[in-house]
């Protein structure tokens, strides 16, 4: 609607501060329960159409460069990726090579050195895509049963903004909690 009303053409107008746009993951088929940081390839494209359309997609040095030399128009538009996902190299890297279209990757070494899935992305796996019925997780003091998608949704809640917000030691304590939280068999990574 706010398209179609003409407010971008006002927000790209009065908004001429630097921008950059971040994904963290771009795929073909998305489960939102469990993959909530993805987007489906479909709407990503579209957004790029967009964004190459009505801005001017430079690269982030480039960004740099405008702004230390006082040449920047307001137009331009920096693309990125958060965390370093394969999908980013293999599903959103093609479309924007294709476009000639510039982006940068901000990796997440540790969990490349360590193998680890990112603390949020395990809590999501394990709440939505295991079929536990209860969790322990003493580092957050949690112990409950699961027995409704509303008991999923708020325990889901819970440990992920303990897992954004609690000093890195409570987290790799949650983590390992989460890890252990269902039978070996059922998961590996």
């Amino acid at each position: 609607i706010a398209v179609k009303a003409g407010v971008e053409s006002i927000l790209r107008k009065t908004n001429q501060h630097p921008r950059i746009v971040f994904w963290h993951g771009v795929d073909h088929n998305v489960n939102p329960l469990v993959e909530t940081e993805m987007i489906e390839f479909s709407n990503f494209r579209k957004q790029i159409a967009y964004l190459h359309k009505y801005y001017e997609i430079i690269s982030i040095t480039e960004m740099k460069e405008r702004i230390v030399n006082k040449q920047f128009t307001g137009k331009e538009i920096v693309l990125s990726f958060d965390d370093g996902y394969r999908n980013n190299l293999k599903v959103a890297a093609p479309l924007l090579k294709q476009m000639h279209l510039p982006f940068t990757v901000f990796v997440s070494t540790h969990h490349i050195d360590t193998g680890d899935i990112f603390p949020t992305s395990l809590a999501r796996l394990i709440i939505w895509g295991a079929e536990i019925k209860k969790i322990n997780l003493p580092s957050i003091n949690i112990n409950a049963e699961i027995n409704t998608a509303e008991d999923r949704r708020r325990i889901a809640q819970t440990i992920s903004r303990n897992l954004k917000t609690q000093p890195l030691a409570v987290v790799s304590d949650l983590y390992n909690e989460l890890l252990h939280s269902i039978p070996s068999d059922d998961f590996s990574l």
